[in-house]
């Protein structure tokens, strides 16, 4: 069932990368800002976030934000979707972001987590 799940969601996500940004906006009615702002004040109530993990991250858009408001932290984004992380990746490329981090592997998160 499990398998199941994840082949369902890479079919329904499939090739939405470079639209994805923007979807986001219009099926949110740009609400969207709204929500990724309140997440960004709740971490903002941790105690000084060491490691922050994203989940679904998509194409980072919140991944990206946590990592600007907390430069000293490592930010994890994950996400199922590897076109989503393709994105990502580029845009921390072109961001020269090195404490932020894409996977679509949680097993690979070995570190200790402490915002999620």
């Amino acid at each position: 069932m499990k398998k199941n799940n994840h082949n369902l969601v890479r079919r329904i996500f499939a090739d939405t990368g470079k639209s994805y940004d923007f979807v986001v906006k219009v099926t949110t009615l740009w609400q969207d800002n709204r929500w990724k702002k309140r997440i960004l004040e709740i971490v903002d109530l941790c105690n000084d976030p060491r490691r922050i993990l994203d989940l679904a991250c998509g194409t980072g858009i919140v991944t990206f934000a946590l990592a600007e408001k907390f430069p000293s932290s490592t930010v994890v984004g994950i996400d199922l979707q590897e076109e989503y992380l393709v994105h990502a990746r580029a845009k921390k490329r072109e961001n020269n972001m090195k404490m932020l981090h894409f996977t679509k592997e949680v097993q690979k998160i070995h570190a200790k987590v402490n915002t999620i």
